[in-house]
């Protein structure tokens, strides 16, 4: 929590002021009392200060314009428009909705938001919430963005803390984008494109497609009560055995969750997400991915590509293939080289696998490097954007602005990437993780031949690159540990590792 937020939090300790929103309301009332309600959030936030409180009834809320809480406003949802006490409300049982109405962003909260579900927002960043402040027990989704932050885009220091983020989209970071220095705590994001978190600040104790298992992070279909049909239909509670079931921190939760239970429960658990679930409810491990979509260089794609004797010829038909749910899936693609004239777009929910001589029945009995599975950009564009798993594959011959080989929010893993190019990140771009890959031969205009890392980079060769700055390796933010790197060269700067503002280990 920064400084001015704590005197922020400070002023509002010592006076507020208190002002009611519901449908029935006018616009013209003094919106003191629920009798007095006004009609629109937006007349709410144009009156409230520094301190103030805003409640709002159960409705949809599409209003003419953004809804902007400015700092030191709370603004709740989740109201009979009875209550006289913030305890007394149920969020769950009176939902309050900000509609973008698919034209204009949702909010832009430089306060607190608590308890609203934000849907059909657009804009060019965060079409559902564009957070500077807290975000608490919202569900978020059918939100998009023509650039970053489909659901939310969390910039400089936003918290966003036991919040569901569903079936959001945008260029990039589809549920939540967020910034160096914002937060993301218990929530669940879930379903979204291309990327359920692009991050670059801290992300713990949450469920998305990205997670590599650090920080309290997992990946697995979250088992939500409800999420067929139309989303008026959707429940977000967590069934039984998910594993998002008191896998929280209690530490970061708020008193109470979406439906006004206490955090934590009785047992002192808390749960990822909006809901807290009864304390009966046990946690089980992530659900494994479904069997393969199989792809071979002998198949067809008018195959179904649900064995390798009906496998499908490219790996784009494979992807286009993968089911509208809420589970895991992988694709076992067979050796040979694979140009498709298009950059591949590996989702969240997905992971792909290379390095199969094409009878396998057992992933353990693939062997990466007698049976090459090669990705080939043509030079002429990227070869991957990955935001699942990609494991076993050669990745060369890319070429893009950024990460010519891979750009990555996912897990890359036993990969060998050689002879891409790009402005930035010749081999591969990464937000994500990077492990056990040989990279060489690759080259950036500007910063990172090899690669230019945001993430974790583990256990990697490195070797051959070169670049303006960092050669091997341009560091900006990220981790490298354990890699090896050598005989890269550079024009300005740090021929091997360019380090700024990262961490270098072993």
């Amino acid at each position: 929590m920064n400084f001015i937020r704590s005197i922020i939090e400070g002023i509002t300790s010592v006076s507020s002021a208190r002002y009611y929103v519901k449908p029935t309301g006018s616009d013209s009332n003094s919106g003191e009392s629920w009798d007095a309600a006004l009609k629109t959030i937006v007349k709410a936030m144009q009156t409230a200060k520094i301190g103030d409180e805003v409640w709002v009834a159960e409705g949809t809320y599409a209003e003419s314009k953004t809804v902007i809480n400015p700092v030191g406003v709370a603004l709740y949802g989740g109201f009979a428009g009875t209550e006289s006490q913030l305890s007394e409300r149920n969020i769950s049982a009176h939902p309050t909705i900000i509609d973008g109405g698919n034209a204009r962003q949702c909010i832009q909260n430089f306060g607190v938001l608590d308890g609203f579900h934000i849907t059909r927002g657009k804009s060019k960043n965060g079409g559902g919430i564009y957070n500077h402040g807290t975000v608490t027990n919202c569900t978020i989704y059918n939100n998009t963005a023509t650039d970053e932050g489909g659901g939310i885009f969390n910039y400089d220091d936003g918290a966003v803390t036991n919040c569901t983020v569903y079936n959001n989209s945008a260029k990039d970071g589809g549920g939540i984008y967020n910034n160096f220095f914002g937060t993301v705590t218990n929530c669940i994001s879930w379903k979204n494109s291309p990327e359920d978190i692009l991050s670059i600040g801290s992300v713990k104790y949450s469920c998305f497609g990205e997670a590599d298992g650090n920080n309290g992070n997992i990946r697995g279909n979250p088992l939500f009560v409800n999420t067929s049909g139309d989303s008026s239909t959707w429940d977000f509670r967590l069934k039984n055995g998910s594993p998002c079931v008191d896998t929280g921190s209690a530490d970061d939760a708020p008193n109470t969750d979406i439906m006004g239970n206490p955090r934590p429960g009785v047992d002192g658990k808390v749960c990822m997400g909006a809901y807290e679930s009864p304390d009966k409810y046990k946690p089980q491990q992530p659900r494994p991915a479904l069997d393969p979509l199989y792809v071979s260089k002998s198949g067809n794609d008018a195959n179904n590509g649900l064995s390798w004797g009906a496998a499908l010829k490219t790996i784009s038909a494979a992807l286009n293939k993968i089911p509208d749910s809420d589970d895991l899936y992988q694709i076992w693609v067979a050796e040979g080289t694979y140009a498709e004239g298009k950059t591949l777009i590996n989702p969240p929910r997905v992971a792909l696998y290379g390095g199969f001589a094409g009878t396998e029945s057992e992933l353990s009995e693939r062997n990466i490097s007698a049976h090459p599975t090669i990705i080939d950009g043509e030079g002429a564009l990227r070869c991957v954007k990955n935001s699942g798993v990609l494991d076993g594959f050669h990745i060369t011959r890319g070429k893009s602005d950024y990460g010519g080989g891979i750009y990555n929010y996912g897990t890359v893993t036993d990969c060998t990437v050689f002879n891409n190019s790009a402005k930035y990140g010749g081999g591969i771009y990464n937000y994500g993780t990077v492990t056990d890959c040989t990279v060489y031969g690759n080259s950036a205009r500007n910063n990172g031949g090899g690669i230019y890392n945001s993430g974790t980079v583990t256990s990697c060769t490195v070797y051959g690159n070169s670049a303006g700055s960092g050669g091997g390796i341009y560091n900006y933010f990220g981790t490298v540990t354990n890699c090896t790197v050598y005989g890269n060269s550079t024009k300005y700067g740090g021929g091997g590792i360019y380090n700024y503002y990262g961490t270098v280990t072993n």
